[in-house]
């Protein structure tokens, strides 16, 4: 979702959402705040490294603040053509934001409440500090954080069943494929296949089912799937070389080959395992 700013600069808006706090947003029991596992790592420092050139061609590295890091890839992947690969893209991209002078706008999270179906919720006024917000695009921020420095009134809340998965979202001003995708987003902050790192808000929408073989556009067959996932998913029931995507317990779960789920633990913010712990 996009907002354009007084002086008329494009402001990327990412899909966010409260966890449990102790301070005011009381979900069900089982709920928690996923622990950080790298809580006792000291952070790298940000720095930017330059390679040797080599052929006429140098390397670039670098390391930053997440949210930085986020909306740089995020900008870079806009637009890209499906059926071409996406590293030269985001490479032209980049040297078209280096040359063209245009910079790259900060992404201004949206708020969206995640309630289990069973219970009424409002936010309360509380301490921040308690209460974990995931954003769809892959990085994290405190109530606080949020509060301080991007505070609005127009929040939304989305409501989930503990078997069922995502059931609907309120308050949208926007068409249902754009309620579909904030659910899908919502449900899952990451691609499903173990290990991906690629946020909800860079996925694309998988149908479970394919279109193609009858698959509807509802809920419970969607679920975020990065572009390289999406196409090497066995889409064919009847092949099983590189896993597929199911649901189960209302999250959308890969399956292996061999038929055992694996969920993926990378940036595990979705709404189904912070509500329920699936």
């Amino acid at each position: 979702h996009n907002t354009t700013n007084k002086s008329g600069t494009i402001t990327t808006t990412t899909l966010g959402y409260f966890s449990k706090s102790a301070s005011g947003l009381h979900f069900e029991e089982h709920s928690h705040i996923i622990p950080d596992p790298d809580a006792d790592t000291p952070a790298p420092e940000s720095t930017v490294r330059f390679g040797r050139t080599r052929k006429g061609k140098r390397t670039l590295i670098a390391t930053g603040e997440e949210r930085v890091i986020a909306d740089l890839e995020h900008a870079l992947r806009k637009g890209l053509d499906p059926n071409r690969p996406e590293g030269p893209q985001m490479y032209e991209a980049f040297a078209e934001l280096l040359r063209g002078g245009a910079g790259v706008a900060e992404s201004v999270p949206r708020p969206l409440i995640q309630v289990p179906l069973s219970e009424h919720i409002r936010i309360l006024a509380g301490e921040g500090d308690e209460t974990i917000l995931g954003l769809s695009d892959g990085t994290t921020m405190t109530g606080a954080e949020y509060l301080t420095h991007y505070y609005s009134k127009d929040l939304e809340v989305a409501l989930f069943h503990p078997q069922a998965g995502a059931v609907n979202l309120y308050h949208a001003k926007r068409f249902a494929n754009a309620k579909q995708r904030d659910l899908a987003r919502a449900t899952l902050t990451t691609c499903p296949v173990p290990d991906c790192r690629h946020a909800a808000d860079n996925c694309e929408v998988h149908h479970i089912t394919p279109w193609a073989r009858g698959g509807p556009t509802n809920m419970d067959n969607l679920s975020v799937l990065c572009r390289y996932h999406n196409r090497t998913n066995d889409d064919d029931p009847h092949r099983n070389h590189r896993g597929r995507i199911h649901i189960r317990n209302g999250t959308p779960t890969w399956v292996s080959p061999r038929g055992a789920p694996v969920p993926n633990t990378t940036h595990q913010y979705g709404a189904m395992h912070l509500l329920f712990g699936s």
